[in-house]
């Protein structure tokens, strides 16, 4: 049984550590698995910075209706995979007639609709469907068949007996955002919070850290607020641990869009209190005041008050008591689960 995986994500966010984190798994375990990847990526630089094997790279064009790409087609006329597994959407576009003989699998890790032409004219090339939290896969029922959950996963290992630098200044308590600086994040919504928070307590600070196109202005929006001298901004780093397992909480404030947060697993996964919005998706991963708090969506004052009370110590949350909750989305469990649906639909050819 071999599975080429293909991932076109320019970036390295969740989306890619998970499709690659699948790979190598199943390569541990003597499948034979290829992974793809476009030429010029932050995903590409990963690869090759942490010499991951069978991973090849692919310039892609665009067309029309979506992505063509030569290098693609010699790769799976030369490999002949039985399964062809699209980690996200543009890479389903590279699916030609000539490959529906073959097995394919699509990993849905969004929530956002999908138009009536892509369902009928590109995801019709789809087999097999999977989706990352329960909202994604009823959403998919009402048009797909062969639609099933599988929760994206965390390496747990990230977090146990480490002792990264602290990057805060541990006298000042610290509020954590991880992410891409989009309007899906509702990056402002926090910012507008913490400016409620400050009015009331000096001895704190607000860390962003990540990239995106909302950067630059809510840099400019912060000195707006004169809160320059209480707001961090850090760049994306490999070395994320150190910041969740030294913040005082975690904030994720997103207001539409998530699939089942990679960032929420990984604090929970360290043990900071996770103060989520509570979209359905987050509510599948947070239950509230048992291993985390949800916050009304878009709503800063309700998210002010939820961290005001856990920054007050008023809210607590035993630590072995949210890392406890993480563990069923350990990654051996979503591989073991991929593995299952493979061989189900592989046998049945």
């Amino acid at each position: 049984m071999r599975i080429l995986h293909i991932d076109l994500g320019l970036g390295w966010r969740g989306g890619q550590r998970q499709s690659l984190t699948l790979h190598k798994s199943l390569e541990k375990l003597k499948y034979e698995s290829l992974y793809v990847c476009q030429k010029s990526s932050k995903l590409e630089s990963f690869v090759q910075e942490n010499k991951v094997n069978n991973v090849k790279t692919i310039k892609i064009s665009k067309k029309i209706f979506g992505f063509n790409s030569r290098e693609f087609e010699k790769i799976v006329d030369t490999w002949q995979p039985d399964i062809i597994h699209c980690h996200d959407s543009p890479s389903v576009s590279l699916l030609k007639k000539k490959y529906l003989r073959k097995l394919t699998f699509h990993t849905r890790r969004v929530s956002y609709p999908i138009n009536i032409f892509s369902r009928i004219f590109k995801y019709s090339n789809i087999k097999v469907h999977v989706g990352v939290s329960s909202e994604i896969t009823n959403y998919m029922n009402n048009y797909f068949q062969n639609t099933h959950l599988i929760n994206s996963c965390i390496d747990i290992s990230r977090f146990k007996n480490k002792k990264p630098l602290n990057p805060f200044d541990s006298s000042i308590k610290n509020i954590l955002f991880v992410g891409a600086f989009t309007h899906q994040k509702g990056i402002k919504i926090l910012i507008d919070a913490f400016y409620l928070i400050h009015q009331n307590l000096d001895n704190v600070h607000l860390n962003l850290v990540g990239e995106g196109p909302l950067k630059h202005e809510m840099i400019n929006y912060v000195e707006e607020l004169n809160l320059k001298e209480k707001v961090n901004f850090f760049s994306e780093t490999n070395a994320i641990e150190g910041f969740f397992l030294n913040c005082d909480t975690l904030v994720m404030p997103s207001v539409d869009g998530e699939g089942s947060s990679g960032v929420i697993k990984e604090g929970i996964a360290a043990g900071a209190i996770v103060i989520a919005s509570s979209l359905q998706c987050n509510s599948e991963i947070i239950r509230h005041l048992d291993n985390g708090i949800l916050f009304k969506s878009m709503d800063p004052i309700s998210l002010s008050k939820f961290i005001s009370k856990v920054l007050k110590n008023e809210i607590k949350i035993p630590k072995q008591q949210i890392t406890n909750s993480a563990k069923k989305f350990e990654c051996s469990i979503m591989v073991q689960e991929y593995i299952h649906l493979y061989k189900k639909y592989f046998e049945a050819l």
